[in-house]
């Protein structure tokens, strides 16, 4: 889905796309705006929360080719890899970027609590 998700804006003008995961519902919004503000063309902008990477990644436009060759369930990681000279993280103040839903009761559990436990690997 990630490459095919390139593959729609390959003739977008935009400038960078953001990879957003449908099950991390407490990302604020203004850690939003603070990674469009660091995104660019030649940039890749990752969220990063006491120490560990979350969601979501900025890939600017000179990384769309290689999202849209993506195969597998490995996600972005190898692109991420590949252009580490371009890789920014960002620190934010939002626990939400580490936080995702994968039963019914986290929705409860992390509604009481948003600080996560342990840093867990990023799935872009």
């Amino acid at each position: 889905s990630l490459a095919a998700g390139a593959e729609a804006l390959s003739t977008s003008p935009a400038l960078a796309m953001a990879v957003l995961l449908g099950d991390m519902p407490w990302i604020g919004r203004q850690t939003c705006l603070q990674l469009i503000a660091e995104a660019g063309p030649e940039r890749i902008v990752q969220p990063h929360y006491d120490g560990c990477p979350g969601h979501p990644v900025l890939f600017g436009r000179a990384f769309w080719p290689a999202l849209r060759a993506l195969d597998g369930d490995e996600g972005a990681r190898a692109v991420i890899r590949q252009h580490a000279d371009h890789y920014q993280a960002v620190q934010v103040d939002d626990p939400g970027v580490l936080l995702d839903v994968d039963h019914p009761a986290d929705l409860d559990r992390h509604a009481a609590s948003t600080t996560p436990s342990t840093c867990r690997p990023t799935r872009s």
